[in-house]
């Protein structure tokens, strides 16, 4: 395969032409989403000149349209959102005949019910996705990858509807019995990955005497009160390497990773940063910061969310800010820590999950986000740990 650069963000990811221009899947994905949803934008800056970069953290939306229009893309080549499979005929006469208008009014407005749905489940899953971006803003590809990943229609492989289909296993995917054996080895190993990236975050993030990391317990916390510090998005960094290379141990350690192929590794790894900025920042401020209404993030920081901080979105909001650096600085950081705490943390904390259930729902949740993007080996192999999984929390 022939990499080439993408026309709109410069990534030297660009493979073949989209839309009709030379573009990354996250740009195709992006304009696909804008001309199908009819988005507007206003450039943040307000001066229509900002630079799109794969590298930056925030591209200008309104910019970025702009940019894909003059690259050559075009509207009218995207296709409809909704694809639905024909209806299987009946060898009966009355198959053939055309719905009533009360029919086809019921059709109708069951299509706009479906239409709504799938538009809030994406507004949804966006805002939860750029909370578990904003803490690594620096993450490479990795933003360039969620965009792909949260879009229904990008070109990608099968999608998880298209890998039940008639032709594979049925709508419902079927459950093997698994050995009582496998599934306590399962879970003692997933138990064992999130211990062991806990006591990395304890080394990396504390000061912590070394006869702490070697005793027999499950380390369920790296934090204490005491230790956790206070978010300043003034002087916020991203992410480092230490934390890359902590985050692909956990994946090395994660049960099946071994069996995928070397494009299924890649993918789970990706959603294994992802979703563990989300799940543990989740699961650390049940422990930590809810009662006291304070956001724990991954890294030991905290924001205070009771009450809520402003948003930037509030009429005169910049008059805050010293800079109209600082006040996107500002939006760009705290406001998906504040959708973060609406939509994930106060849901989560309601649940009261036993740490053995939070490492099985995260192990799920990795597994689950990666399966679009898995080939046919790979998914073989989610099957059955999907299945162990299941079974873990009926224990």
């Amino acid at each position: 395969m022939t990499l080439m650069k993408c026309d709109v963000c410069d990534s030297p990811t660009a493979t073949s032409l989209h839309f009709g221009a030379k573009s990354c899947k996250a740009c195709a994905a992006f304009f696909r989403r804008t001309v199908a949803q009819n988005s507007t934008f206003k450039c943040i800056t307000g001066e229509n000149k900002c630079k799109i970069h794969y590298e930056k953290r925030m591209n200008c939306k309104a910019c970025r349209y702009v940019k894909c229009i003059k690259k050559n893309m075009k509207r009218n080549k995207v296709k409809s959102q909704m694809k639905h499979k024909p209806a299987r005929q009946s060898t009966s006469s009355s198959s053939m005949e055309p719905p009533s208008p009360v029919e086809q009014n019921n059709i109708q407005d069951e299509q706009e019910q479906i239409d709504v749905v799938n538009v809030k489940m994406y507004n949804e899953d966006e805002a939860i996705n750029s909370a578990s971006l904003m803490q690594y803003p620096n993450a490479g590809g990795m933003l360039e990858y969620q965009e792909v990943a949260l879009d229904c229609n990008t070109e990608s492989p099968q999608t998880s509807e298209e890998y039940y289909s008639d032709n594979n296993c049925g709508i419902i995917p079927t459950f093997e019995v698994i050995e009582e054996s496998a599934i306590e080895g399962e879970l003692r190993q997933h138990l064992k990955c999130e211990s062991a990236l806990n006591r990395r975050r304890k080394i990396s993030y504390n000061c912590t005497s070394v006869k702490d990391l070697f005793d027999n317990n499950y380390c369920i916390v790296p934090f204490e009160k005491s230790q956790l510090t206070e978010f300043d998005y003034k002087t916020f960094q991203g992410f480092h390497n230490f934390e890359y290379s902590m985050h692909y141990d956990y994946a090395c350690s994660f049960p099946g990773y071994d069996e995928l192929s070397s494009a299924g590794k890649n993918m789970v790894y990706r959603y294994c940063l992802g979703v563990d900025i989300v799940m543990n920042s989740a699961y650390y401020t049940s422990l930590l910061g809810y009662e006291d209404g304070v956001f724990v993030s991954s890294d030991g920081k905290t924001t205070r969310m009771v009450p809520l901080p402003i948003t930037g979105e509030e009429p005169g909001a910049a008059q805050y800010f010293q800079s109209n650096e600082e006040f996107q600085r500002y939006r760009t950081l705290i406001c998906p820590k504040i959708r973060m705490w609406k939509y994930v943390i106060e849901p989560f904390c309601q649940l009261q999950v036993t740490f053995e259930e939070f490492v099985v729902l995260k192990a799920l949740t990795i597994w689950q986000f990666s399966l679009r993007m898995l080939d046919e080996p790979s998914r073989r192999v989610y099957d059955y740990h999907r299945n162990v999984l299941f079974a873990c929390l009926h224990k």
